[in-house]
């Protein structure tokens, strides 16, 4: 998934913890989501922010060693 793709998925759970959070029932991937869904969609961000901040990190070619 490219970033713009996960930054589209986490505005939409972000749109779905309000719209929830405001007392409506929406649905995400065809799962419809109420109060009790709450921790789902939040699971669902941080999934989400993980999968960003593992594109984001530079990477490193070579490790230090400390003697």
């Amino acid at each position: 998934m490219t970033r713009e793709e996960l930054e589209q998925r986490r505005q939409a759970y972000l749109e779905a913890e309000r719209a929830v959070l405001m007392g409506k029932s929406i649905s995400i991937n065809g799962q419809e989501m109420t109060m009790e869904s709450l921790s789902v969609i939040r699971k669902g961000l941080e999934d989400i922010d993980a999968q960003l901040r593992a594109k984001t990190r530079p990477r490193s070619l070579h490790s230090v060693a400390r003697f």
